[in-house]
């Protein structure tokens, strides 16, 4: 045998050795389960969940103008996502006005 091929062998049976491992040794233990057969019965328990559907955001911003005045156009909707450089609003900017 070429000594090419060799180190081919070599190298797969190097790689295949820990997903081996993996999917034989070191595999979880299943999860035991109970089964029941359907049938119609009175309702015994039930769980109610407050918060279903909340969702939180991972990074918050908090936004400030640059110039005082009132927003005109607001270009997102909240909850839209957004890149950095988007116009967010646009606002008509306010004079300062000194005696």
């Amino acid at each position: 045998m070429r000594t090419w091929l060799k180190w081919i062998i070599f190298l797969a049976v190097l790689v295949a050795t820990p997903y081996v491992v993996q999917v034989t040794l070191l595999r979880p233990d299943p999860v035991a389960v109970k089964v029941q057969a359907v049938a119609r019965g009175p309702v015994e328990e039930t769980v109610s969940n407050s918060r279903a559907g909340t969702l939180r955001a991972r990074r918050d911003a908090r936004l400030s103008m640059e110039t005082a005045g009132r927003v005109v156009t607001i270009h997102h909707r909240e909850g839209a996502v957004v890149r950095r450089g988007d116009v967010l609003v646009r606002p008509i900017v306010m004079q300062d006005v000194r005696s």
